[in-house]
């Protein structure tokens, strides 16, 4: 069975001018924050790279993997609830 009118492509015409359009200003922009000397760059670095600064970071991590472990056995604990066939634990687990 062949088809009356052929199909063709939807055709997007400024979709390239759009993309050149975003890449220059991405990259003005990136000029301007490499170059614009009110950023203090030396100031940026040497506060990023503080003691107190990366054992915060570290901390913070850590609470993140502690947080997402914890997270992910109570969601399996309850799912494994919810599909009990014990009216008990299926009650307990839509009580969380």
């Amino acid at each position: 069975m062949t088809a009356a009118h052929p199909v063709v492509p939807l055709r997007h015409p400024w979709t390239w001018a759009a993309s050149v359009i975003a890449l220059v200003i991405a990259g003005l922009a990136l000029t301007s924050v490499a170059t614009n000397p009110a950023f203090e760059w030396p100031v940026v670095a040497q506060y990023m790279f503080d003691a107190q600064i990366l054992a915060g970071l570290a901390r913070t991590l850590e609470l993140t993997v502690a947080a997402m472990a914890m997270g992910l056995l109570l969601g399996t604990v309850l799912a494994v609830m919810r599909l009990s066939s014990n009216p008990l634990l299926m009650t307990l687990s839509w009580l969380n």
